[in-house]
């Protein structure tokens, strides 16, 4: 029974690599493409390299494209984690001085303005929604 669930999310992943690829156009625009051709070969790639139940893929090199060496099978909380660390847009020092300028009442259109970034996230940097990871 387990090694059906595994079959059915193995296929579900490709599917989404190959809808991403096909219909997202920052993908597109990029050139990004799968380098496995069939669900067979995918298939066979994940099993042998690490696939769990739950698992997520995940490409360490944004720019690159699907293929071995460029994938790997991790958790959806390492996911989301790394997925974060690389849009970050601040420094850990920005993110501190952001936080400083909060607690001093400072409006957060002015620290997105003095930043460049938007006040969304002045106001999710400030209150400590975001960055958490930074003390």
């Amino acid at each position: 029974m387990r090694s059906t669930e595994v079959e059915k999310e193995i296929l579900r992943r490709f599917h989404q690599i190959r809808w991403r690829i096909n219909n997202q156009k920052s993908y597109r625009d990029r050139g990004i493409i799968c380098e496995w051709k069939t669900l067979t070969e995918f298939r066979s790639w994940a099993l042998d390299n690490g696939y769990f139940l739950g698992a997520v893929a995940h490409r360490p090199d944004r720019r690159g494209n699907y293929r071995p060496g460029n994938l790997e099978w991790i958790s959806k909380d390492t996911h989301y984690k790394l997925s974060g660390q690389e849009k970050r847009v601040l420094s850990d020092d920005q993110v501190r001085e952001i936080r400083q300028l909060g607690k001093e009442k400072i409006s957060t259109r002015k620290i997105a303005s003095e930043y460049g970034i938007s006040q969304t996230l002045a106001w999710q940097v400030s209150t400590f929604r975001t960055y958490t990871d930074v003390a």
